[in-house]
């Protein structure tokens, strides 16, 4: 495998604002392509590209003959308070009726680009192998912090639900909240930052992640209901569930497959706190062994092997009017 990180001109939200910036920045990406096939794969008799936001569409353009693949994981019709964006939801069903394959990633996704989509298929989010690996290593930033540890792991952004998780920390002052990614600027967190009990790490490398998270106590997949949650499907479930965690999420559609495994609640604190202490108190060995049995049916590498490896020769390289 060639990972390859081409610099073109502008990043694609920029280059989306600014007339000619996209096929600047095609014209100049099918060179550094041309160039690296003709290098690394001499050989190669078919070329498939696979972009993950209509924003990227423009990448088509730079190998015209290639294969296309989109891949739609967020509801991109919609803005992150559930408000429908038509001038999204017009670019997103140019790219579906372009594309050779549509990959949605949440049960939600399917209806609104079933019938523009040439071919769609449901394939869901996974977690990487090596999470059933890492070494459950005890790390000074955390081992200052008292359990019970309450984590959300990731990107901290709208739909991201701020007050929630005020309300129920400011009560609940022996529990400890640890938030362990960046948090977008849009969110006033202001009420987080000033309980004690509240404490927020930065970034660190995937590979980090699983010690990290099995030093906690509870995941948190904390979002406000709307029409742009509803069709989420959260890789941290999966990374949390690897990790043996008891997961207490608000009552995403794309959670109620998981059961027991997962305590759902609607955006409200009295609920939420109510999940998080039956999770505290769940029989932790028998909860993980489930939540790791869970989460091993969900590796990318069965993912690939189940699903995705079979749609590229149904797609590409099969009869192509074959339906899937």
């Amino acid at each position: 495998m060639h990972v390859l990180t081409p610099r073109l001109l502008l990043h694609d939200i920029v280059a989306a604002k600014i007339p000619g910036a996209p096929a600047a920045n095609a014209r100049l990406l099918r060179r550094i392509l041309q160039g690296h096939l003709r290098r690394h794969y001499p050989h190669i008799r078919r070329t498939i590209q696979w972009i993950y936001h209509p924003i990227q569409r423009w990448v088509f353009d730079a190998l015209p003959d290639a294969g296309r693949i989109y891949e739609c994981y967020d509801e991109y019709s919609r803005a992150p308070d559930g408000r429908l964006v038509a001038s999204r939801q017009r670019k997103e069903r140019s790219l579906l009726r372009m594309a050779d394959l549509t990959i949605v990633t949440a049960g939600a996704l399917v209806q609104p680009r079933q019938q523009a989509a040439r071919q769609l298929a449901l394939i869901t989010n996974g977690v990487p192998d090596f999470f059933f690996d890492a070494a459950n290593n005890e790390s000074g930033t955390l081992g200052v912090i008292p359990h019970p540890r309450i984590g959300y792991l990731g990107n901290a952004r709208p739909p991201f639900d701020i007050d929630l998780l005020a309300a129920v920390f400011r009560r609940r002052r022996d529990w400890h909240l640890v938030l362990a990614g960046p948090i977008d600027k849009s969110l006033q967190i202001r009420a987080l930052r000033a309980l004690p009990n509240v404490h927020f790490l930065p970034s660190r490398p995937l590979e980090e992640v699983p010690a990290l998270l099995r030093q906690w106590d509870v995941g948190l997949i904390p979002f406000k209901l709307n029409d742009f949650s509803r069709a989420l499907n959260p890789l941290k479930l999966g990374e949390y569930l690897a990790c043996g965690l008891p997961v207490v999420a608000t009552d995403l559609p794309e959670l109620r497959a998981h059961g027991d495994l997962v305590w759902r609640t609607p955006n409200e604190s009295a609920g939420f706190e109510e999940a998080i202490a039956l999770a505290l108190a769940v029989d932790r060995k028998s909860h993980a062994r489930r939540a790791v049995a869970a989460a091993r049916e969900i590796t990318w590498t069965a993912i690939a092997r189940r699903y995705i490896l079979p749609q590229l020769e149904a797609v590409f390289f099969l009869d192509r009017n074959r339906s899937v």
